[in-house]
């Protein structure tokens, strides 16, 4: 209709503007067009200097919401129908993405890293989550450990819809909070610069990690906002063959690189010690042409 505008909808475009505003005191900050948007609201970097000729870097994406409704819901029902569009959505994401709660009254933007997620992966122990809700705690609350995310049975969820259950996320505090204020500080931007870059490279490691298909991930544990941040780690036992299959394939790329490596550095009888490790990696993952060079590795085990 024109001339007219829903009011939320337009409380949530004041959101974003201000979120770009507080962004860009970071780096780079693109907007994703309304017509583009699919869940993403910005693409960033992190500027690498506040003076002089800027470089940037630590490449993520953010989704922004309001304070007075913070968390960010996918899958789970609607219609009749399970939205487990939303859950591949996520899983498919290669670039780290955050989650951004703008508090327009204190002219805030705090910034969560959705990394714990995880947990709620390995807790549907091989299946597929059927609804996640990630849940911020707002600014100010103690920076103890995050929690364990707690399930409950999915409203309306049919047997084969997933696990049947809804895992509540805690994503601990936030990581980094901008104000205006921060954008003056050179000291204070800094550090929540370094804590974006440190949580930016864990996240990187994880997507590689799932894209390998290795069930190993990190996770923001606690921290200080915008002074410190800590990770656990997990190594999640899946107990399905196709999952041990897979990661004794993509040891066969690192093995010959290590095996080249200390060969060609005359450390032979370091490299003999990776004989037994080969005898994991299926024989069809080892190029014919590099056969050659690991003879003696290969075959003296086999």
């Amino acid at each position: 209709m024109s001339s007219a505008r829903l009011f939320n909808r337009r409380q949530g475009d004041r959101s974003e503007y201000l979120a770009q505003y507080l962004l860009s005191g970071l780096g780079l900050a693109t907007p994703v067009p309304r017509q583009e948007d699919v869940g993403l609201d910005f693409h960033c970097s992190l500027a690498d200097q506040e003076l002089g000729l800027l470089t940037f870097g630590f490449p993520f994406a953010i989704q922004i919401k309001s304070a007075s409704s913070p968390d960010f819901s996918l899958g789970g029902m609607k219609d009749g129908k399970w939205l487990d569009r939303e859950i591949d959505w996520f899983w498919r994401q290669t670039t780290p993405l955050f989650l951004g709660v703008v508090d327009k009254k204190r002219l805030t933007l705090d910034i969560y890293s959705t990394s714990a997620v995880r947990l709620a992966w390995a807790n549907a122990k091989g299946r597929k989550p059927t609804e996640l809700v990630l849940r911020p705690r707002a600014t100010g609350d103690p920076a103890d450990h995050v929690s364990y995310p707690e399930t409950s049975p999915a409203e309306n969820a049919q047997a084969d819809m997933g696990d049947g259950l809804t895992h509540t996320v805690d994503l601990g505090p936030a990581l980094v909070s901008i104000d205006p204020a921060i954008l003056d500080d050179r000291d204070r931007l800094a550090k929540a610069k370094q804590v974006m870059r440190t949580c930016v490279s864990c996240e990187q490691e994880n997507i590689l990690h799932g894209l390998l298909g290795v069930p190993y991930f990190t996770w923001f544990l606690t921290g200080t906002t915008n002074e410190t941040c800590r990770h656990a780690w997990m190594h999640v036992c899946i107990p399905v063959k196709s999952v041990t299959d897979q990661i004794q394939r993509i040891l066969a790329q690192p093995l010959i690189s290590l095996a080249r490596g200390l060969l060609n550095q005359g450390r032979v009888e370091e490299a003999g010690k990776l004989a037994g490790v080969f005898e994991l990696v299926p024989d069809d993952a080892i190029p014919a042409e590099v056969r050659p060079e690991l003879k003696s590795i290969l075959e003296s085990h086999r």
